[in-house]
C-alpha cells in the first residue's frame, strides 16, 4: 500500500502563497509596461511648466472703468498658476506607482493610488478653466486619471488582474488626455499673445 507524504501534497498556505506570487508578478508586469510607455512620453517633466513662463503670476484682481476683466492670456496664465501645484502633485503619485511597480511594492502602489485619489478634488475646483476646450480636456483627464486610481484600488483589493490591466490603460489614456491639454493651452496662448517666447509648443 502507497503511504502518501506531506511532500506529495501542496499546503493551502503554499498555494495561497504560489497565486499572490502569480498576481504580484502579472501586475508589476503590466504596470511596467505602462509606466515605461508614459516615462517615453513625458520624461519626468513639470507638463504645466512648459506652457507657464517662469516668471509668471496670477495677476491682481482690480477692476476698473476701462477694463473690468483681463485679457484671455492674463486668465490662461491665472489659471496655469493655480493649476500647477496640484497637477504636479498628481504627476508625483503617478510616478510613484511606477516607482513601487518596479519594486513589486504593492503597498507603495495602494498608497500611491490612494494619495492620487485625493489630489482629483483640488483640480476639480479649477473647472471651468477660462475656455471652454480646456474644460473639456481637463475634465476628461481627471475622469480618466480618477478610473485609473479606483481600478487600480479595486485590483489590488480583490488580487484581479483585470482590474490592473484596466487600469494601465485608463492611465495610459490619462497621459495622453494631459498631453492634449497642454497642447491646447500652449496654441491659446500663442493665439492671444504670440510675440511670447516663453511659451514652449508641445
Amino acid at each position: 500500500m502507497a503511504v502518501s507524504t506531506d511532500e506529495d501534497v501542496p499546503s493551502s498556505e503554499g498555494l495561497e502563497s504560489a497565486s499572490q506570487g502569480r498576481f504580484l508578478a502579472l501586475i508589476t508586469a503590466v504596470l511596467i509596461v505602462a509606466a515605461t510607455l508614459i516615462g517615453w512620453m513625458f520624461g519626468g517633466f513639470s507638463l504645466v511648466r512648459l506652457v507657464l513662463p517662469d516668471d509668471a503670476v496670477a495677476p491682481a484682481k482690480v477692476a476698473t472703468a476701462q477694463q473690468q476683466a483681463p485679457p484671455t492670456s492674463q486668465q490662461l496664465r491665472a489659471w496655469l498658476a493655480q493649476l500647477e501645484s496640484p497637477l504636479d502633485a498628481l504627476l508625483i503619485q503617478r510616478d510613484n506607482i511606477a516607482t513601487a511597480a518596479a519594486k513589486s511594492d504593492m503597498v507603495g502602489i495602494q498608497r500611491a493610488c490612494e494619495a492620487g485619489q485625493m489630489v482629483l478634488p483640488q483640480l476639480q475646483t479649477l473647472l471651468p478653466s477660462p475656455e471652454a476646450t480646456l474644460t473639456t480636456a481637463l475634465r476628461q483627464t481627471l475622469e480618466d486619471f480618477g478610473s485609473g486610481f479606483s481600478e487600480c484600488l479595486t485590483g489590488i483589493r480583490s488580487q484581479d488582474v483585470a482590474d490592473i490591466e484596466m487600469a494601465s490603460v485608463y492611465l495610459y489614456r490619462a497621459n495622453n488626455d494631459l498631453r492634449t491639454l497642454m497642447a491646447l493651452i500652449a496654441r491659446e496662448l500663442n493665439d492671444v499673445d504670440s510675440g511670447n517666447q516663453d511659451v514652449v509648443p508641445i
